[in-house]
């Protein structure tokens, strides 16, 4: 394993409490989560989660949500997405 590691993961957010167990045991620890929602009030069906090796002093979390309205995407969607699609 490298000591400088990491892996960058998405995941369906039912998943996070699979994560924390298999990394429990490990050298692995979370050191960045998203949590992603499709619309402001609705709970998150995503996580974007980065795991590196060794402790990590401050975990940064923080939730993206897709869009604000109908076809509305939000600005931190957009800037996160728009390398990926022509209309963003």
């Amino acid at each position: 394993m490298v000591d400088n590691g990491y892996i960058s993961l998405v995941l369906p957010y039912e998943s996070l409490p699979e994560i924390e167990r298999i990394i429990a045991g490990t050298r692995l620890t979370i050191s960045r989560l998203t949590l992603v929602k499709p619309i402001p009030n609705a709970a998150p069906k995503r996580i974007l989660v980065e795991l590196k090796n060794g402790r990590v002093s401050n975990q940064e979390r923080n939730e993206l949500v897709i869009e604000l309205g109908r076809h509305m995407y939000s600005p931190e969607y957009t800037e996160l997405t728009r390398e990926f699609y022509l209309k963003m």
